[in-house]
């Protein structure tokens, strides 16, 4: 994992925590063993540095990913969601606003996706 041998390795061990006390506080998992026979899904962390506009504000952002593409319709799951919106919709909607002239106000909720609820038990 090339973030945790960088220099700055504390800093993403400390952001890394972060994410790890919202897990618990959201109570986004259960600590549990898996029954038999089920197929366990794969969860990499995935490390990179973000900043604020016009590149000021630059931290450390990191959030676990379940891996999906190990699963089969029909068999592991009945629907596909996704986590937060793609980027194109995130670039498209600034520019329709700025073309039709609309003010546009925008926050960031941290851990924003630990309130969806999901109705099948997922065993990472």
């Amino acid at each position: 994992m090339e973030a945790m041998s960088r220099p700055d390795s504390r800093l993403w061990r400390e952001s890394t925590q972060d994410e790890l006390r919202s897990l618990r506080e959201n109570k986004a998992w259960e600590l549990t063993d898996a029954p038999q026979g089920t197929k366990l899904t794969g969860s990499p962390w995935v490390f990179e540095p973000q900043c604020g506009a016009a590149g000021s504000d630059m931290r450390n952002k990191e959030r676990t990913a379940v891996r999906g593409s190990t699963r089969k319709r029909g068999v592991d799951f009945d629907e596909v969601w996704a986590l937060g919106p793609v980027k194109a919709t995130v670039r498209a909607a600034p520019s329709l606003s700025a073309a039709r002239l609309m003010e546009v106000h925008s926050l960031d909720i941290i851990s924003a996706y630990l309130n969806a609820m999901i109705d099948k038990d997922v065993y990472v």
